[in-house]
């Protein structure tokens, strides 16, 4: 691995996993912010899957890969839950519920292994494992525009709809079917990979 990459992991598990949650407080425990720390480890998926690309192996690199990136989301978790604990004791632990744990980490691995197995099945397709962190990167910024544009032009309906999706169950809720819809894409990219990397 390379030293710029065990900076970027580093800088990732102290900046969500120590930083943000100093600086948050006892709000680092809402579903939100938590979800969106867990998810910041997603960002290193494409990149790691690509860099050590090889058609013979591209389905035990998927997994290696999710597997680290899984466990720098746990890591960030961890330390935060941790730091808000340290800096806000009230004698006694606090913890977000179960529920929204289980929804980060699941979320991570579906997105992990739904990002993995897109760049791989690019890579195999095109025959350049770059090109698949250029299709992650194309769809990041278009789910992006997507958002900003519904949260500016969307009609008053379809916001209240979108606020009460923001609430802790309706977020749960969300993720919970994002996760499924992330397995079944990725069974079925999974496939893919494997009948194109016997090519």
């Amino acid at each position: 691995m390379k030293r710029s990459s065990v900076v970027s992991f580093l800088v990732a598990v102290f900046g969500f996993g120590i930083l943000v949650p100093w600086w948050k407080g006892l709000d680092f425990l809402d579903a939100t912010i938590l979800l969106a720390s867990s998810a910041v480890s997603l960002v290193f998926v494409a990149p790691m899957v690509a860099a050590s690309f090889t058609r013979e192996h591209a389905g035990s690199q998927i997994l290696r890969v999710v597997g680290f990136v899984w466990l720098i989301a746990l890591l960030i978790l961890v330390n935060g839950i941790a730091t808000v604990n340290v800096r806000h004791w009230l004698g006694q632990l606090l913890l977000p519920p179960a529920g929204v744990l289980v929804g980060c980490l699941l979320l991570n691995l579906t997105g992990g292994f739904f990002l993995g197995l897109v760049t791989a099945e690019a890579a195999l397709r095109t025959g350049k494992p770059a090109s698949g962190v250029r299709m992650i990167r194309i769809g990041f910024f278009l789910a992006l525009a997507s958002l900003v544009f519904l949260a500016r032009y969307a009609p008053p309906s379809l916001r209240s709809r979108f606020d009460d999706m923001m609430t802790s169950e309706g977020l749960l809720r969300s993720v919970f079917s994002l996760c499924g819809g992330l397995a079944l894409l990725s069974a079925l990219l999974w496939q893919r990979v494997q009948t194109l990397s016997r090519r």
